[in-house]
């Protein structure tokens, strides 16, 4: 896939959640490889139901979904973990970190639930690499307990990164960060996703961080006015 290809395309989509009144109805979302895109709207507009069906976590009542050229709507769910697993890094919004794991075993941990992946010596550099860049280095053997919400939230970034993904998804990321921590956090992000040109999607409500994207989709907008 070259660069100026859409990597994420929706058309069409419409979902609903059972038993409730709430609809999400979007006609046309792309973003292009490499890409950095905000998304942004109110509370309730459905960003974080968009990330989840955009990675097959949820399924569309109609319209087409395609994540890395592969359309999610025909893969079965091995299928969808595998392309998840493998090209796709997520960093929801309440991290999920295990707290019987240390620092290293949660940043690594993609490798240990999916057997796509295989825990090469080159990995562990890896991890390595990304605890130094991070600032982590020194807190490796350290149980997410011991650390502060800002470090939780790079071991977060970290796991998220480790496979060298395509594609980052992150929920909101920076929102229990102060803006100053906030904007560090995004930027080491764009230093470690940069060499790669890694297309990053990230639901976010700070508006001051919006020059860090190429641009900013604001779903409740699109929703709106479908």
């Amino acid at each position: 896939m070259s660069k100026g290809e859409s990597i994420i395309a929706v058309s069409g989509l419409i979902y609903r959640y059972p038993n409730s009144p709430f609809e999400l109805s979007l006609s046309d979302f792309k973003v292009k490889r490499g890409e950095r895109v905000a998304l942004t709207g109110p509370s309730g507009c459905g960003k974080t139901t968009l990330l989840r069906l955009i990675t097959g976590l949820l399924a569309a009542e109609s319209g087409e979904i395609c994540l890395g050229g592969r359309t999610v709507g025909e893969l079965d769910e091995a299928e969808k973990r595998s392309l998840r697993i493998t090209r796709v890094g997520s960093i929801p919004q309440e991290l999920d970190l295990l707290d019987y794991l240390s620092v290293e075993e949660n940043m690594l941990l993609p490798y240990f639930i999916n057997n796509a992946l295989a825990l090469t010596q080159s990995v562990r550099k890896e991890c390595e690499r990304l605890a130094d860049a991070l600032g982590l280095a020194n807190k490796s053997s350290r149980f997410p307990h011991q650390l502060s919400q800002g470090e939780r939230q790079r071991v977060a970034i970290a796991r998220a990164l480790i496979t060298q993904p395509e594609i980052l998804i992150a929920d909101e990321p920076t929102g229990n960060l102060d803006g100053v921590t906030a904007r560090q956090v995004l930027d080491l992000v764009g230093e470690l996703i940069r060499a790669r040109e890694t297309t990053f999607l990230m639901v976010t409500h700070d508006l001051t961080l919006l020059d860090f994207f190429d641009r900013r989709f604001d779903l409740g907008k699109e929703v709106a006015s479908s």
